[in-house]
């Protein structure tokens, strides 16, 4: 006999995984990237492809959550394990691709450290800080969220990356967009752990964290 619960819960840890594999790859192609010859000021094919690696990912944790929920398997592991594959896909890689971007545009390379740090360490309070109100009932059943969702602060972070592999975008666009990708990390990391409500579209459809 079929098991439904049991059912949801492998397709959504199944969903999870495939989050974080997919930040494992986007951080693998941000390797091979970093060891290609870069065309002036434009992020290669495999930078690109990393990024939108991300964006996979986002899709995929927007349904896992509401995978488990429909099917009654939602509980403690698959929670911990959405985190875990959350401070990957949405913590490290965007880190290590904005970083790769970074050295590759030349910024210098303690601001770029310390953005990217700032940014790996707010995600992982972030979602810590997520699984502690959710596991204490303190989530509030309000579309706000305290502090930006960690696929959203993700998402800012691949979408420049993305802007700057246009090949029909103006070079001074382009110049700009890559030299704030610092910038944008540092910020996107402080809006992580604040406490400033946000209402995110895919809360309706799948958890938000």
């Amino acid at each position: 006999m079929r098991n439904p619960k049991l059912n949801g819960a492998w397709a959504a840890c199944a969903l999870t995984l495939g989050n974080l594999v997919c930040g494992f790859a986007a951080i693998i192609l941000a390797v091979q990237g970093y060891h290609e010859d870069w065309p002036f000021n434009q992020v290669p094919a495999l930078v690109v492809q990393g990024a939108w690696f991300l964006f996979l990912g986002m899709l995929l944790d927007g349904f896992d959550g509401r995978v488990a929920r429909m099917t009654k398997a939602d509980g403690a592991f698959g929670a911990e394990l959405d985190s875990l594959a959350d401070v990957v896909s949405f913590g490290l890689a965007p880190a290590v691709l904005a970083w790769v971007v970074g050295v590759k545009t030349g910024i210098p390379h303690a601001f770029l450290w310390t953005a990217g740090a700032l940014y790996v360490a707010s995600a992982a309070i972030r979602l810590a800080r997520y699984n502690v109100q959710h596991a204490s009932g303190r989530k509030s059943k309000s579309p706000d969220f305290e502090g930006l969702p960690s696929p959203a602060a993700a998402g800012l972070v691949s979408g420049l990356i993305l802007l700057g592999g246009l090949d029909d975008l103006a070079p001074q666009i382009r110049d700009r967009a890559l030299l704030a990708l610092p910038v944008l990390l540092g910020v996107a990391g402080i809006l992580m752990v604040s406490r400033i409500p946000y209402i995110h579209v895919l809360s309706r459809l799948g958890r938000a964290k």
